[in-house]
């Protein structure tokens, strides 16, 4: 029996396949203006942790490695949505390229059962690919990942057990990079003393971060801007002169700071207006899981950027707003530290602009291939940053503006 490796069967096998066909066949309909549109698309795709935006265009396949394949994989969905006229080979695109993820995801599982291996959709997906194949669909992988995958996975367990993804990650890791670090002589005792360090080094970090536990909240020492309440005017007057998402948070924080004194520290107006409440902005801090980064930046190796977030309500107040399973978007313009005399201790708090559901009375349009579709209110508020859930990856809606997708996919 032949037991399909992933890495080598979807990754740099049938994905690659795949885009590239799509590609060919984009271009011989509708000719090279496509193909640079679609490249353009690739180009403006958010920034992600770990996540590779394409600058120079995908043209080179051969070149890619498994894990740009993969990162393609999570991000050409929204590429792909709309990029034709002709809305039928756009939905049938949409199709294939959302059943591949779904079918990659599954097969990403630790563990399976009988009915899980039952629902095994690799039929679904070669009815719909073999639309576009003029071999018909006659790929040797293919073949293996369709007859060998799921008696493979019976008789050695989940696919993660038997890929080579582990092995190619740890000659890269320990054989390539240690080598790219050596002078060329005596490669072995310079190899073997490199990767000795890292793993003494990493093993000390390790140790570190047990001792200590996890960063959160605002740790860097210096803000980069320090105002009070009654000077937040005058620091908005002295920014330079730019309509960007910054200059947005600055312009709301007052009416923001006013709203969650009174709502949450149930303090009167005058109150508010008589305190001296200092304000500091800092340009990053951690959630309270993995510590994963929030950011709100004009300058972060040279670009801007401002994360997407999570919040997940709670049980009593879901009934109250329309939610994706439990979780409202916003997106963060400002990450602040609040303190005054009268407070027991300092605020560390995001200042965010909510997204909603795009159509929030069409019930069947809230869904992009189980991506919600969002859209910005205009409601901005004051949250703790510890009632961040996580940070998320949300996507433009490429020919409409003010409409977004929020990516499911990211994560796997």
């Amino acid at each position: 029996m032949c037991v399909p490796d992933r890495m080598h069967h979807a990754d740099l096998g049938l994905f690659k396949y795949q885009l590239r066909f799509t590609i060919e066949l984009l271009n011989s309909k509708y000719g090279r203006n496509v193909i640079n549109i679609l490249e353009e698309r690739l180009t403006q795709i958010p920034r992600y942790p770990n996540l590779k935006v394409f600058k120079n265009g995908i043209e080179r396949f051969n070149r890619l490695t498994a894990a740009e394949y993969r990162d393609l994989m999570k991000v050409m969905l929204f590429v792909i949505d709309e990029l034709v006229i002709d809305k039928k080979l756009n939905k049938d695109l949409c199709d294939l390229f959302s059943l591949w993820i779904d079918m990659y995801i599954w097969n990403r599982q630790s563990q399976y059962t009988k009915s899980d291996l039952d629902k095994f959709e690799s039929d679904l997906f070669i009815k719909l690919m073999s639309k576009f194949s003029a071999s018909n669909l006659n790929i040797p992988k293919l073949h293996s990942w369709r007859f060998h995958l799921i008696p493979s996975i019976y008789q050695f367990g989940a696919i993660n057990g038997f890929t080579s993804e582990t092995y190619e990650l740890l000659h890269k890791s320990n054989v390539k990079q240690a080598y790219r670090m050596t002078n060329k002589h005596n490669i072995n005792i310079q190899m073997q003393a490199i990767v000795t360090r890292q793993n003494i080094f990493m093993s000390f970090v390790s140790r570190s971060r047990s001792k200590s536990g996890l960063y959160q909240g605002i740790t860097s020492k210096k803000a980069i801007k320090q105002m009070i309440l009654h000077t937040v005017d005058q620091t908005i007057n002295q920014l330079p002169n730019a309509d960007n998402l910054w200059m947005c948070g600055f312009k709301q924080l007052k009416n923001c700071i006013y709203d969650y004194f009174q709502s949450i520290e149930n303090w009167s107006l005058q109150n508010i207006k008589n305190n001296a409440i200092l304000i500091e902005v800092f340009d990053f801090a951690y959630l309270n899981n993995d510590n994963k980064i929030i950011r709100a930046s004009l300058n972060y190796h040279n670009q801007a950027i401002f994360s997407d977030v999570c919040v997940e309500m709670n049980e009593s107040e879901q009934d109250d707003y329309l939610t994706d399973n439990g979780l409202c978007y916003a997106k963060i313009l400002l990450i602040t530290q609040i303190t005054s005399p009268k407070l027991d201790q300092k605020l560390e708090l995001a200042l965010v602009h909510w997204y909603d559901f795009a159509y929030p009375s069409d019930i069947n349009n809230h869904y992009f291939y189980k991506c919600a579709i969002l859209k910005h209110v205009k409601h901005y508020t004051l949250i703790p940053i510890s009632s961040i859930a996580n940070i998320v990856h949300i996507i433009p809606k490429f020919n409409k503006s003010d409409i977004f997708f929020v990516n499911r996919y990211i994560n796997y």
